[in-house]
């Protein structure tokens, strides 16, 4: 069964992030008081300040520069012109080192940026390495020899296994006898014909390696014969060679509780038919017209992974005969409600007869909708009650499957139910007001718990995500109409169960007003600087309360420009343009007479993301105390500044883009 689960994107966040503010960086300034580093010598540093090495390699080669030692680093390698070449911040999850790797050209001066996250004088120090050329090439595999259409892999290996990485290329002696595809160090070999040939790897150093392969006949399956395949812990592929002793159409199988799929090829891997069963039935049957006195790969494979010893299925052709009956299958319920899409399948007994085309119909075409394609049926469910599901077959074969649209229970006005859902499922409920004007679907309790309105047809409303646990939807209604509200409980504990209460009142009027901001963030709420734009709301009170027409106005125009966003489908919003430093009061007023005010403080200046002391500059220092305050060390920060992503929130995706914009691997965009 489909399970109903609908989020609406709120139409002003999208044009907050379209037309959000972006005022210029201030970028930071490369001040170079370097220290040459030597190659295969240790250089001690202490953490703390940024520092610069300078590197200028004796030799062209592959060099590895990383640092050791207990201290958090950071690495940044530049040209002599000051442009990037690469950035490494942490080598891998648990190490706190950087590592970075690549070709240097002798004479060429480059320049290391070292960071720490430390604040204390730490020792730690950097190495230089350079790698030794490679001496040798071997080409090693697991197989030399493989069946027709099995893919064969081949890897090229570097002595000594430290040296410098280089592009390894492949190459066949007779391409008629296998195709070989190279990726790097490795490549593979799929046999078209039986036969031998070598396969050759090469650098461009001058260094190669060649080995000889042989593709092998595949064993001949026979008409109506069923052979045994052992599979073991990575599963695999097994080929069988097959030549129809006359004109016709055959069906491949498999038997077994393992999951596999058959193909069938040409002798030169033409696909002439495949089949992926999957579902509860992990067996294929793969059925085509094959023709005489030409010979077939088929191949099967296997992808299940045994859990103590080798197991074991059965794949066999046979002749494909006309089926004698057809039955309706359904993997899943043959229930459901109103916009659940269930799919059923015709499948034709006994088995391994030859499919044939079908017709799909249903008998009340008022409980439910069908599509189908040959012998897959795609069922949407409608309307309430039961009906009919019929297949029939090109050859007069039929059957036919009772569904049911289930009874959708009735939410009253004013009425409490309580709910009890398992993470992830839903609950839907039907209500017919009595009059028109707007109502309000709520939902209480501890679960996180989202709301969606349909029409009667399942069309989509209005929803509410949940901004704590419970939702709130308001919309206006006709008398008489029908609609569902879908409820979608969810939980950490995909097992848990989900309860909560489930109400539907009268819109009631207004009691008063307030103003927010569509990230609802009071930090963000009064301060903008020059250039900035924010996005406001008119928040009526209570949350069940009607919504009215509304006014904006400023006292001064001088600081803030407004554009009501009505025409613009954003009812009750209003964009705020900051132009000049000072302050200046915002005011909405509703159609009652209801007003709320917000006094809004316009800084002078650049808003700076990163500059998180708020010094004018963006440096390390900034990076260091950002981290403090993560680690609640501190709480003297530009908050502002600090929000990177700008998503009212600071967090570690703040500390890790202030990280790489210091790097120079990461523009604010600003």
């Amino acid at each position: 069964m489909k399970k109903i689960f609908i989020r609406s994107l709120v139409s002003v966040l999208v044009l907050s992030m379209l037309l959000g503010s972006f005022a210029s960086m201030n970028v930071f300034a490369l001040e170079v008081d370097d220290t040459p580093v030597e190659v295969g010598v240790e250089t001690a540093l202490l953490s703390g300040e940024t520092a610069w090495l300078s590197l200028t390699p004796e030799e062209n080669g592959y060099y590895y520069i990383y640092s050791m030692g207990m201290t958090d680093t950071v690495c940044t390698l530049y040209d002599s012109n000051f442009t990037m070449i690469d950035y490494c911040d942490d080598y891998s999850e648990y190490d706190l080192n950087f590592f970075i790797e690549g070709e240097l050209t002798a004479g060429q001066t480059y320049y290391l940026m070292i960071n720490t996250h430390s604040e204390a004088e730490e020792e730690f120090y950097v190495m230089v390495e350079k790698l030794p050329s490679a001496e040798e090439l071997y080409i090693e595999a697991e197989d030399f020899s493989s069946h027709l259409g099995e893919i064969q892999y081949f890897y090229a290996s570097l002595y000594p296994y430290d040296c410098a990485p280089e592009e390894v290329y492949w190459e066949i002696d007779d391409p008629d006898i296998a195709y070989v595809s190279g990726y790097e160090d490795y490549c593979n070999v799929v046999f078209v014909k039986t036969g031998t040939t070598t396969l050759r790897a090469y650098t461009e150093s001058g260094l190669s390696a060649s080995v000889e392969i042989e593709g092998v006949e595949n064993p001949e399956i026979l008409l109506n014969e069923e052979v045994t395949v052992s599979y073991y812990e990575n599963g695999g592929n097994a080929y069988f060679s097959f030549i129809p002793p006359a004109d016709g159409v055959y069906t491949f199988y498999s038997k077994g509780s393992a999951d596999i799929d058959g193909y069938i090829y040409t002798e030169d891997l033409s696909t002439v038919a495949y089949n992926y069963e999957g579902g509860e039935n992990m067996n294929f049957r793969v059925t085509s017209e094959l023709f005489a006195g030409e010979k077939y790969i088929l191949e099967s494979y296997c992808y299940d992974y045994p859990d103590s010893d080798e197991e074991e299925y059965t794949v066999g052709i046979i002749k494909a005969f006309d089926a004698e009956d057809v039955v309706i299958e359904c993997l899943g319920g043959q229930n459901g409600y109103i916009g659940d899409v269930i799919a059923f399948s015709a499948l034709f007994l006994p088995e391994c007869s030859t499919a044939e085309d079908c017709i799909w119909t249903v008998a009340d075409e008022s409980v439910a909708e069908i599509y189908y394609e040959d012998t897959e049926c795609e069922v949407t469910l409608i309307g309430e009650g039961k009906t009919t599901l019929t297949v029939t077959t090109a050859s007069g074969l039929t059957d036919s499957v009772e569904i049911e649209c289930l009874h959708i229970p009735v939410i009253g006005l004013d009425e409490t139910v309580t709910v009890s859902l398992k993470t992830g499922d839903y609950d839907i409920r039907k209500f017919v007001p009595n009059e028109d004007g707007t109502y309000v679907f709520c939902s209480e309790g501890e679960s996180y718990v989202d709301g969606s309105l349909f029409d009667s047809e399942m069309n989509f409303l209005a929803s509410s995500v949940s901004g704590g646990n419970n939702y709130t939807v308001k919309y206006y209604l006709f008398a008489g109409e029908e609609y569902y509200i879908a409820s979608t409980a969810f939980s950490e504990d995909e097992n848990a169960w989900n309860t909560f209460d489930i109400t539907v009142t009268r819109a009631t009027q207004a009691e008063g007003v307030m103003i927010d901001d569509i990230y609802e963030d009071e930090n963000t709420l009064d301060k903008l600087y020059v250039g900035d734009m924010m996005f406001y709301m008119a928040k009526f009170i209570p949350a069940t309360a009607e919504e009215e027409a509304c006014t904006w106005t400023v006292d001064s125009e001088g600081v803030i420009e407004i554009m009501d966003l009505t025409d613009y489908g954003m009812p009750n919003f209003c964009a705020v343009s900051a132009i000049a430093e000072g302050t200046a009061t915002l005011t909405v007023t509703t159609e009652s007479g209801y007003t709320a005010s917000l006094e809004i403080t316009v800084y002078e200046g650049e808003l700076v993301l990163g500059d998180v002391d708020g010094d004018g500059d963006v440096g390390g220092k900034d990076s260091n105390i950002l981290k403090q305050y993560l680690a609640g060390a501190t709480n003297n920060i530009n908050e502002i500044n600090a929000d990177i992503n700008m998503d009212s929130s600071i967090d570690a995706k703040d500390s890790n883009l202030l990280k790489q914009y210091i790097a120079g691997v990461f523009d604010f965009g600003m």
